[in-house]
């Protein structure tokens, strides 16, 4: 028996940066805002509810959950999203490995609808 866990898939359409989507967790929609720096090989996202800013240009850093230091109980998507090469072959987020072998995570806790 294997302890593999499997973790549904955000994409990130990098053809189309910057630019903001919706999905749609149990119950809540969020909007996230992706960009992309050049000069640093960096991506960020943003987060709102409502129309309404949360966190601006949080770094996608790999294994590190997105937004993590801005908990606000209410506020907050009720699951982690966190950048992860589920191979383990790949240990950071650039723009050749996000959406190739490194892609932006949710837990497996419900069921999500990304537009």
């Amino acid at each position: 028996m294997s302890n593999t866990i499997i973790h549904d898939r955000i994409e990130i359409r990098k053809h189309l940066i910057p630019y903001v989507f919706t999905i749609t967790l149990p119950d809540e929609e969020f909007e996230l805002g992706v960009r992309y720096n050049g000069q640093a090989d960096m991506f960020t996202v943003s987060l709102s509810k409502g129309g309404e800013l949360i966190c601006e240009a949080e770094p996608l850093i790999y294994g590190m959950p997105l937004f993590a230091d801005f908990f606000e109980s209410g506020r907050m998507p009720p699951c982690t999203f966190i950048p992860l090469d589920e191979s383990g072959i790949q240990q950071e987020v650039t723009w050749d490995t996000l959406e190739n072998q490194v892609f932006l995570m949710i837990d497996n806790g419900g069921d999500y609808d990304v537009e």
